[in-house]
């Protein structure tokens, strides 16, 4: 057992530098050494995390071309590929196998080879090729038995290197699935390579970023005795070959019943003869379960074959498929079918979920039961599907003119990512933001998928930001027996980036910027969300302290470090009613070295009585980063929103002008049907992120308000709620980015005001005063003066009822109201008007209705009560008088909005002979 193992070595043909990672244990902090190989001389350092520490007690053993079943497994001494996939009685759960690079065959010739490896629950067995080396197996790899394998970056292709005078071939003239014409004669028994190159048939399985090209039967084969396997991260081309009848051999075929999952994620499935994907099988009884397909790409399957299939079906020919999974997947094809995505198939499907997708071909539906349907962009239509049915889907009719740039981390090796562009912009090259994968420093090469051993496009050190990746003049790989396909570029591209060295032998941890903070005393105390990280020590492994320069202000003790890994936050509670600066100073250690950040924080005087400060904006007013564009509701034209149609890539800043200092919060209204496209990362003036979950269990088909919360560097949705934000006066950048691909937002709402909860619309309840037995007409303005939109938009009446509480009628006439009480009415009538504006809002109101006399005198308890209609804001004096000759003013009334002037003369009016005259003033 080595402690910690270096690999180094020089590979022209596919990684032309060294490539020095650790094996074991890679958190340890490891001194540079030096060591010397052939003429040249090499640092040693303990970079990155692409291979994880193997197990405690777990062994290493290796393979190689030239191994031996004598061999005992060891790096002097290896075996051949063969004797380790018989598992030696030393290889246990959880051991490593390393497979040097080279052609793996017996005889010098394909090889069908056979994998009893068995591993254990949470214990796999990892074959996996040698750091820097191309491990190639010529011919297929099989397991019937066994189970808890992980394949690792291993090739698998069909060389057709069969001897006797055969020629690599792609056609047969025999028709249907079972053709013999690629059974070889080997030592006087037939063998038959028409088969997958991957022929899985035991559980719990991974092919790992593995690279599968080249079979005649297709690329990778799982039946149902495979249950709850992944495929990650996994290119599969060139697989198949033509018959009379059709194309055969798909990139996967698969087969599943529940309760086993098959997950394929992050794989790249092209140029195949047939289809790229095909999850079915005959039925009736369940064959096509639980298929979870995410992230990947299906792109011009059908390539080398006479004609076009499909890129992707899920769905058995008999009986439903239950619980199929489709997420944020890419689709792409020149030639396409009006199935090129089809979902269902003939014996449909129960309980689909189809969000996030980018289907640039046509997509069909057939027989879905209970589907959930969201997020997705379908640029040529639909077959099978009532689009009104799915509203919450971006259905085009015109071709896009911006482009689509995904980029999708590897998770199971740092550094590396899928991108896929779809290049509607027709530009000679792209620029792609990889800052969420690669820290700075990084050396790195991008290969094209279609060429992936092929010349890197590009190279460089990354700096952070973007990097620039060609989509013109790039090279397609030739195919075994083939004419090679046309290039997917410049419309469509499909590239792997990976990291293969940085600058420095050993860094400092790096904790990102942190803006100076402004809070009130005796304020709530705001988590403050930053990111760590160290290119030698994994993030969780960092000792951090935080340190403040006032501890009168706010002592040491008051400050909380929070969060995991990656992702941390801080907590400031001050000294109650204290007011002041303070330098907080935070820094990280990974035990050799160290990194520090200091901000300023200001706590202002605590103010008893603050104003209140409401700053709406609407979303489309930001400054929009591709590919995150506006779009106006299918039902509602003027209502605008920002999205963006892949996950992870785009923003929204929006500019805000505070005019006090002070603790807010932002509101969105947002468009949240499902769980798929529910959440974006917010930041306040280029601070760090943290994730908005915009409804989280409160999905819905209505855009509604939700209050910008955030995780606090923890995996848990809203743990703190609402997020709060120190802003002092002057312009405040807030920036939205897309976490989950079609997340939308139309406005956003920034208050101080920690009880508000927005409405974009309030309708205020109104008086009205009538005439009896006369229809009285009443502009809108008399109902919606009181009224308020949240964004000062133009107000109307959108409805009233046709009759009263009373039974009067009401009729809204070109904008106006029309009243008329019922005959012989006197006194109090009521309805309800509902007000809207321009962006399909509504809220509703009550209106009294007082229907009394023009002008009437009440003797109530001796009091007399006067009334009568006047013109609405003007004042009017009520006089009294026992002898028409000497007057008193008793009361000076503005008339109110219908006019009505009420006042009371206390006098007792039943005993004294009183006279009531009006004047202006």
């Amino acid at each position: 057992m080595k402690f910690i193992t270096f690999l180094f070595k020089a590979i022209s043909h596919l990684y032309p530098r060294l490539i020095l990672y650790p094996l074991l244990q890679p958190q340890l902090v490891c001194p540079t050494h030096v060591y010397s190989y052939g003429k040249a001389i090499f640092k040693c350092m303990a970079l990155l995390t692409l291979f994880p520490a193997a197990s405690a007690g777990a062994t290493e053993f290796y393979v190689s071309p030239n191994g031996s079943p004598s061999g005992d497994g060891s790096a002097a001494n290896p075996w051949d590929l063969q004797t380790a996939l018989n598992q030696p009685s030393t290889v246990k759960p959880g051991d490593t196998i390393w497979v040097h690079g080279g052609m793996h065959r017996q005889s010098n010739r394909p090889t069908k080879f056979v994998s009893r490896l068995a591993g254990a629950s949470g214990q796999p067995i990892t074959l996996r090729a040698y750091p820097g080396e191309r491990a190639t197996i010529d011919g297929n790899l099989l397991q019937t038995t066994g189970g808890w394998v992980n394949y690792w970056g291993l090739e698998i292709m069909d060389s057709q290197e069969f001897g006797g005078g055969m020629m690599p071939i792609r056609s047969s003239s025999q028709s249907g699935p079972w053709p013999t014409t690629w059974w070889v004669t080997y030592d006087g028994n037939q063998t038959d390579f028409c088969v997958s190159g991957a022929d899985l048939r035991a559980p719990n399985c991974k092919l790992i970023n593995m690279v599968i090209h080249d079979n005649i039967g297709g690329g990778i084969g799982m039946n149902t005795a495979a249950g709850d396997t992944e495929v990650y991260g996994s290119l599969s081309y060139y697989n198949g070959w033509q018959g009379p009848d059709r194309a055969h051999g798909h990139g996967i075929y698969g087969q599943n019943v529940a309760p086993t999952t098959k997950h394929i994620i992050d794989c790249f499935i092209f140029d195949n003869y047939a289809l790229g994907m095909q999850a079915t099988g005959s039925g009736p009884s369940p064959i096509a379960d639980n298929f979870d397909v995410e992230g990947s790409a299906f792109f011009l399957n059908g390539g080398l074959a006479a004609s076009h299939q499909a890129n992707l079906l899920l769905g058995a020919y008999q009986g439903q498929a239950q619980n199929p999974v489709v997420l944020t997947n890419f689709i792409y094809d020149t030639m396409g079918s009006s199935a090129d995505f089809y979902l269902g198939y003939d014996g449909g499907s129960l309980n689909a979920v189809c969000e996030g997708n980018y289907f640039q071909t046509s997509a069909m539906f057939s027989g879905n039961a209970n589907m959930t349907l969201a997020g997705n962009t379908f640029v040529n239509g639909t077959l099978g599907l009532n689009q009104s049915a799915y509203p919450n889907n971006n259905f085009l009719i015109t071709k896009p003119v911006n482009n689509v740039v995904s980029v999708r981390p590897n998770k199971y090796e740092p550094g590396r990512a899928n991108i896929i562009i779809y290049n509607w912009e027709h530009l000679n090259s792209v620029a792609v933001d990889v800052s969420q994968v690669l820290p700075a420093g990084t050396s790195y090469e991008v290969r094209n998928a279609q060429d992936f051993y092929g010349t890197p496009v590009a190279t460089g050190t990354y700096n952070g930001g973007y990097i620039i990746v060609p989509t013109m003049g790039l090279s397609v790989a030739q195919p075994v027996g083939a004419n090679a396909p046309a290039a997917s570029g410049p419309d469509f591209c499909a590239f792997i980036l990976l990291p293969t060295s940085v600058t420095n032998s050993h860094t400092a941890p790096i904790i990102s910027p942190i803006g100076n903070q402004t809070i009130n005393a005796n304020t709530p105390p705001v988590p403050i969300l930053f990111t760590v990280q160290d290119a030698q020590t994994a993030a969780d492994n960092l000792s951090l302290s935080a340190h403040s320069s006032n501890p009168n202000l706010v002592p040491d003790a008051n400050i909380v470090i929070g969060g995991t890994g990656a992702n941390r936050s801080l907590t400031l509670t001050p000294t109650p009613n204290q007011s002041g600066t303070a330098n907080i100073t935070i820094t990280a250690s990974d035990g050799a070295t160290s990194g520090s950040r200091t901000f300023t924080l200001t706590v202002n005087p605590s103010v008893s009585i603050g104003q209140k400060v409401y700053l709406p904006l609407e979303a489309e007013s930001g400054l929009l980063t591709p590919p995150t564009t506006a779009a106006s509701d299918a039902g509602i034209p003027s209502r605008r929103y920002v999205f963006s149609p892949v996950a992870e890539q785009g923003t929204v800043d929006l500019t805000v002008n505070v005019p006090v200092a002070d603790t807010y919060v932002i509101w969105g209204k947002v468009l949240s049907p499902s769980y798929a496209s529910d959440s974006f990362y917010v930041s306040v003036d280029g601070g760090p992120e943290d994730i908005y979950d915009d409804a989280e269990g409160m999905w819905s088909s209505d855009w509604q308000w939700t209050v910008v919360n955030g995780r606090a560097g923890t995996a848990t949705p809203a743990a703190v709620s609402p997020r709060l934000f120190g802003l002092t006066p002057g312009s405040h950048t807030i920036r939205f980015r897309c976490r989950e691909a079609n997340s939308t937002l139309e406005r956003i709402l920034v208050t101080n005001d920690p009880d508000f909860v927005p409405q974009d619309l309030v309708a205020a309840n109104d008086s009205l005063s009538v005439t009896p037995g006369t229809s009285t007409t009443f502009d809108q303005s008399a109902l919606l003066a009181n009224d308020s939109d949240l964004f000062g938009g133009a107000l109307a009446i959108g409805s009233v009822p046709g009759n009263s509480t009373a039974g009067g009628t009401i009729a809204l006439i070109n904008g106006a109201v029309e009243y008329t009480p019922p005959t012989g009415f006197v006194g109090t009538d009521s309805f309800i008007y509902a007000a809207t504006n321009s962006e399909g809002d509504s809220s509703s109101a009550s209106v009294m209705v007082d229907v009394q006399p023009r002008t009437s005198l009440v003797v109530d308890q001796g009091a007399a009560q006067l009334r009568f209609i006047g013109i609405p804001g003007t004042y009017y004096n009520i006089q009294a008088s026992t002898d028409l000759l000497t007057w008193e003013t008793i009361a000076t009334v503005m008339a109110d909005d219908s006019g009505l002037v009420t006042a009371t003369d206390p006098v007792d009016t039943e005993r004294n002979l009183r006279f009531y005259r009006i004047t202006l003033p």
